[in-house]
């Protein structure tokens, strides 16, 4: 099987997520089951540089917190930050205390209000693609 394409929205390569790996401890928080998470991502080559998985099989389903407050163990949820593209993902940060950046692209359906709950929550930046993320790490 191939591995995933990143969508238009996302247009996380392999290689972006390894860059992240060797500068910061990447976790991933899906609303998907263990088996489909599997199914589609077993042999992307980026799976290995997560963590911590955590799928709707190994927590209460978003918008519930449970899931990143596995990621963190107890660490200070300050020191994280959740990147995430629905209201759910912003609002199971907001619970969990963990800073949000919501990945939503201008003229994407619901825009205007998405962005507008996005900001509501406290989502730190809204960002059209995840890579645009780089401008804020450094």
């Amino acid at each position: 099987m191939k591995w995933p394409r990143p969508g238009p929205k996302l247009m996380v390569t392999p290689r972006q997520i390894e860059k992240w790996a060797q500068r910061y401890e990447v976790n991933l928080f899906t609303g998907r089951t263990r088996q489909e998470f599997s199914f589609t991502f077993e042999s992307w080559p980026a799976t290995k540089h997560f963590r911590t998985i955590v799928t709707m099989d190994d927590a209460k389903r978003k918008p519930h917190p449970e899931g990143l407050q596995k990621i963190l163990g107890g660490r200070d949820p300050a020191t994280a930050l959740y990147l995430g593209d629905n209201i759910d993902d912003a609002l199971a940060a907001r619970d969990a205390r963990v800073p949000f950046m919501a990945i939503i692209a201008p003229g994407e359906h619901g825009y205007r209000e998405r962005s507008k709950r996005f900001r509501e929550l406290g989502a730190l930046a809204l960002l059209p693609r995840a890579t645009d993320l780089r401008h804020w790490l450094s």
